[in-house]
């Protein structure tokens, strides 16, 4: 970066903006006042450093670049903002107070414009950079000392005249490239390659993802590394951007989004709603075998799904759809106990494996005998779902149905069992078989599914309410949401971030896109998410929409936040 030594760049939006040094001065010195930073002497091109009031002033901008800070001057506002990626500060002109990574923190001396040049506290903005800051009275030496390094023992006795430096390089990133734009599962790698500055230190994060990775450098110029999606941790996310970092000697260039975004699902499909239940007696020699499973990530891959029943695949003949599977024999099943295999898998790789096993009777004894209900239509709230079943007198009967649930029946009549269920909002399904399951006297366990399947559609969800977080601008970096919504309904949750780091580089994108469930009062929350990383003066938006099993969806709740 070339510097312009003249009247118009000491008018520019820096203005040679200054430190303001909390360390008294006892006595007036005329001396000249000099700063050392790690062994090595700043030269100023602007206003020299100065005693105002007991206090040192000091410029800013040689100081924080040898402390591998960028400095912004945000006339708008009237504030100084550095970075160095990872500590965010901002000073507003008249102000006692600071924020160091979106934090409040208290001034002694508010920031101030001396002529022309904006003062601001250099032991505050030091030490929140990392940085040791001690005064030499004997040389008038303030010694500036970062982590790791090895401070000046012996200070400058006299001014003498700096060396002729070369002018500083002009930092910067040319690309950040992603290796893949497909779905990632737990152990899968994603190598990023950023090209800039060569002979730096390059690194990337994934904002809500993983906070720093460093990259090597191998051809000029070319940093490459690798993060693998960790195993154990559930993570679906569908819009996240990689962000590329580059230091060179001290300096640090702005940075730089990909372009492409990742995709991540380590969350395996669910299948649930198994018929005939595990450990069932079936009670006709033709079972419909069934099972309802679902993805909330990249979905149900079709291709994945398998289906044995006695280690025989039978796929090619069962009725399959992204939802669920239902396959019925076309001849009688031998007596005896049979075991069933569903395999499901998603877009990602991720694959649930179910297993499950039912017995017959010799003569098929009939535990239940029949099961009819009365939903020749699509059923709305309000309507009554009416379920008759024969069976075993003196026995133990629940019907189910999506996400009807373990509904008791009523013996009516020997050996006949009844129930009226109301439907209610939250109650949808589309195309689930009715089971009946019995237990008889005797704890022999059967269960029976009705051959026609149940739709019931109580209209498009409600809008989700958010509890937490609410509209606020202090919230914690790591934060778990909840809310209420439609009972049995599904949330999905979107976080996406918008906004510029040290007011110069945008930044956007998703740090959560993610599914949960409601429970049968309506309640949801997520896993703890965490959003550390994406730094300070980021806008966060927060969306909800509820989806039920007809797939229709709410209206969103849409809310704005910051974290501090």
């Amino acid at each position: 970066m070339k510097y312009r030594h003249n009247a118009q760049w000491r008018r520019s939006a820096f203005l040679c903006a200054s430190l303001f040094l909390t360390l008294p001065i006892m006595a007036q010195d005329s001396r000249p006042i000099h700063v050392n930073v790690n062994s090595e002497n700043v030269v100023f091109t602007g206003m020299a450093p100065q005693q105002v009031q007991g206090r040192v002033m000091i410029p800013v901008r040689g100081v924080l670049e040898k402390l591998g800070a960028q400095v912004t001057w945000v006339g708008k506002t009237q504030e100084v903002v550095a970075t160095n990626g990872k500590v965010d500060i901002t000073l507003k002109i008249g102000s006692r107070e600071a924020r160091v990574n979106g934090r409040i923190v208290p001034l002694d001396v508010p920031a101030q414009i001396i002529s022309g040049s904006t003062m601001v506290p250099l032991r505050f903005v030091g030490e929140a950079m990392g940085a040791d800051i001690k005064w030499d009275g004997g040389s008038r030496t303030v010694l500036i000392t970062t982590a790791g390094a090895t401070p000046n023992v012996e200070p400058r006795r006299e001014p003498r005249q700096e060396p002729h430096r070369e002018p500083r390089q002009n930092i910067s990133i040319d690309s950040v490239n992603l290796s893949t734009t497909e779905w990632l599962h737990a152990g899968s790698a994603l190598t990023v390659t950023l090209r800039g500055t060569q002979g730096g230190q390059a690194s990337f994060r994934i904002p809500g993802l993983v906070e720093e990775v460093a990259l090597q450098e191998g051809r000029s110029g070319e940093y490459r590394g690798a993060w693998i999606v960790p195993d154990g941790k559930r993570i679906q996310i569908t819009n996240a951007r990689v962000l590329g970092s580059l230091r060179y000697r001290g300096d640090s260039a702005p940075a730089l989004q990909s372009s492409d975004t990742v995709r991540v699902d380590t969350v395996q499909p669910e299948i649930r709603d198994i018929e005939p239940e595990d450990a069932s007696r079936a009670s006709v020699s033709r079972p419909n075998i069934y099972a309802v499973f679902e993805d909330r990530g990249s979905g149900v891959d079709l291709r994945s799904i398998r289906l044995s029943l006695d280690n025989r695949d039978v796929t090619a003949t069962a009725n399959v759809t992204r939802n669920f599977i239902a396959y019925t024999p076309s001849s009688s099943l031998r007596a005896g106990t049979h075991t069933v295999q569903l395999t499901v898998g998603d877009r990602a790789q991720n694959q649930t494996i179910a297993q499950w096993q039912f017995s017959l009777d010799a003569a098929t004894t009939a535990g239940i005998t029949s099961v009819n209900h009365n939903a020749n239509r699509p059923l709305e709230p309000g309507d009554v779902l009416h379920v008759k079943a024969m069976g075993i007198p003196r026995s133990r009967v629940l019907f189910s149905v999506g996400n009807i649930k373990g509904v008791k029946m009523t013996e009516t009549a020997t050996g006949t069992y009844e129930a009226d269920y109301t439907i209610r909002k939250g109650d949808d399904t589309s195309g689930s078989r009715l089971s009946v399951r019995l237990i008889s006297p005797s704890g022999e366990k059967f269960s029976h599914g009705a051959g026609k399947p149940i739709d019931v559609r109580t209209g498009r969800p409600t809008a989700p309410r958010i509890l937490y977080p609410g509209n606020s601008s202090s919230l914690s970096s790591t934060l778990n949401i909840r809310g209420t919504a439609t009972p049995y309904t599904n949330i999905k949750i979107r976080i996406d971030y918008r906004g510029k780091l040290a007011g110069l580089v945008t930044v956007k994108g998703s740090a959560l896109d993610t599914v949960v469930s409601t429970n049968r009062d309506g309640a949801w929350e997520t896993q703890e998410v965490n959003l550390r990383g994406i730094g300070s003066g980021v806008e966060y938006t927060l969306t909800a929409i509820s989806v039920n099993a007809a797939g229709e969806e709410s209206p969103a709740t849409v809310m704005t936040f910051r974290t501090r």
